[in-house]
């Protein structure tokens, strides 16, 4: 790390895809994370997803195995007319986009995507995962959560990862806070509403 970067204590609430996906990219700037997953033993359910390629480019440059962890490449696809039934258009998806789409079965996504966060590296150290622990409360003023079981922990920085349905972001953190956009090529995000 180096000696101008000011590591932060960080904590995220939630390891699915998201949180350990955002524990990897602050482990590797050089910040300390803790996770907290309020299930005994985190796991992902579903089939399959789709990451493209601007996501593929940020995996790689992380370390994801994709072989590891089963991904089918999609180097190209075929257009047609809807009316006609025409080929159009065939096209590498590498060449386009500047990488490959990859299709991963979402537990395999999120064992590889654990495999990185919680394993330390030359840049940053392994971000710890607490299963088990439920958040009751946060206070972003103060920098704690707290849990079920009374303790606190305290952080520069907090993450609510725990998902739509959960309610860690149902603390008014910036009022009125309901559209989110990036300048960025590299990024990822999902756009919820606010209720």
């Amino acid at each position: 790390m180096s000696s101008n970067i000011i590591a932060l204590d960080c904590i995220i609430v939630g390891a699915g895809l998201a949180g350990l996906a955002a524990a990897q990219a602050l482990k590797l700037a050089g910040h300390r994370v803790k996770i907290f997953e309020k299930s005994l033993q985190k796991g992902e359910v579903g089939a399959g997803i789709n990451v493209t390629a601007n996501a593929t480019k940020i995996l790689s440059s992380w370390g994801f195995d994709f072989s590891g962890a089963r991904a089918l490449p999609c180097r190209g696809y075929q257009l047609f007319s809807a009316n006609t039934l025409q080929l159009l258009e065939i096209a590498s998806v590498e060449n386009d986009y500047g990488a490959d789409f990859h299709f991963l079965y979402r537990p395999d996504y999120h064992k590889e995507l654990k495999r990185l966060a919680t394993t330390p590296t030359d840049i940053g150290n392994a971000a710890t995962l607490y299963t088990g622990m439920k958040v009751v409360d946060v206070a972003p003023v103060e920098g704690y959560i707290a849990l079920a079981d009374g303790s606190k922990h305290y952080a520069d920085l907090i993450i609510g990862a725990d998902g739509i349905h959960v309610g860690t972001l149902d603390v008014s953190i910036i009022p009125h806070f309901s559209n989110v956009s990036s300048q960025s090529q590299d990024s990822m995000y999902r756009k919820t509403p606010v209720q």
